[in-house]
Formats: C-alpha cells, structure tokens, sequence
C-alpha cells in the first residue's frame, strides 16, 4: 500500500508542475532531448525594409540617374532669352578694337566659329591692313541692338557708330548698321557668331576736325 501511496504522490507532483504558474507566467521550457535547453526559433527577419519602401528606394535611384544622364547628354542648353547673345555681342564689338589695335584677328576667335565665313573676313582685312603698313584704331562710341533668338540660331541687328583713325589723318566717324548670325555652341554654352552682313551705312556726327567718312573697319 505504502509504495502505491508513494506513486500516486509522485503522480500528484508531476502534474502540479504541469500545471500554469499562478502568476501567470509560463514553466521553464522543457529540456531538449540531448539535455540542453532548446534553440530559440528565429523570429523571421523583420528589421528589412517592406518591399513598397524598397520599390520607391529603386524608383527615386532610377529617376536620378535617368536625370543626371539627360544633363550630360543636353550641356548648356541654349537659353531662352537674348541676354547670352547680347553678352556675345558685346564682347565681339571689343574684341574689334583689340583686333583694330594688333592688326591680328586673334582677339575675335573667342566670339567668332572656327569656320564661319565672318571670322575669316575679318582676318583677311587685318591682314591685308598689316601688309600694307596701315595701322588703325577703331574706337566704339555707341551701339543698338535687335535680338531674335530661334533654337539654335540667333539673328542680331546692330546700329553702330565708330570713331577710326588712321595714322595722322583726321578721325572719321562712321555708321553703320549690321545684321549678325549667330549659332549656339554647346560645348561652350555660349553664342558664336558664324556671319554678318553689312544692311547699310548712315550720316554719324563727325567729331570736330573729321574728315568725310571713306573707310571702315
């Protein structure tokens, strides 16, 4: 009788402790068969980003790139206003009087393309001038210009009033009005001009002592 009393104690205790903490807390994990406790199983991995996070991620990635391509396939787009070929201008008509100056066309290969028909005009004349021993100096007083910009190509229409002077001959003032073609270079993102045409040419204000205008530039 004693050893049955003693196993249904021992039955009593093993489902005590089968039994839920009274705090309701759970019971020591059960050992693992090898006598060890058993491997926690890894919670899935939530610490990566949900897939729509990581689709916006590589969509602004592509978005950037395709920009920063479409930059550098398109540099120094021409600009929409005539701000850019007035500066052009305006830095041609002083490389004019460095050139006048030199006798060397040199000073206009900033404004001017490499292979329009103006720049080797205006080559051909200093050099012509250099050889024949007539130096000069042209001096602007004042310019007005018409601005059409269309692309790639620019059309300014200038009124301007020189002073030249050759040698110890009186100052001639001269007036003229000029169109000029000007094309978009990308690669300096500036306006050239490739050619200019002479419209007509004007009565100026002689300076006092001038003689009657018979030259130009």
């Amino acid at each position: 009788m004693r050893r049955v009393r003693d196993r249904a104690v021992a039955w009593a205790r093993r489902a005590h402790a089968a039994t839920p903490a009274p705090d309701g807390g759970a019971h020591a994990a059960t050992p693992a068969p090898d006598g060890g406790a058993h491997a926690a199983t890894p919670a899935p991995d939530g610490g990566g980003r949900p897939v729509g996070s990581v689709i916006i991620v590589v969509a602004l990635v592509i978005t950037a790139a395709a920009l920063a391509w479409r930059g550098a396939a398109t540099p120094h787009a021409p600009p929409g206003d005539a701000a850019a070929a007035l500066a052009t201008m305006r830095a041609y008509l002083a490389a004019e009087q460095a050139a006048a100056a030199a006798l060397d066309a040199a000073p206009l290969e900033a404004v001017t393309t490499a292979d329009g028909a103006w720049r080797a005009q205006r080559a051909a004349a200093l050099a012509r001038r250099r050889a024949e021993g007539r130096a000069y100096t042209a001096y602007l007083r004042e310019w007005t210009a018409d601005v059409q910009v269309q692309g790639m190509t620019a059309w300014v229409t200038t009124v301007e009033i020189w002073d030249i002077h050759e040698r110890a001959a009186p100052v001639q003032r001269i007036g003229s009005q000029v169109r000029y073609l000007l094309v978009w270079d990308a690669a300096s993102g500036a306006w050239r001009i490739a050619s200019a045409s002479l419209l007509r040419t004007m009565p100026a204000a002689a300076p006092p002592g001038a003689a009657a205008p018979h030259g130009g530039r």
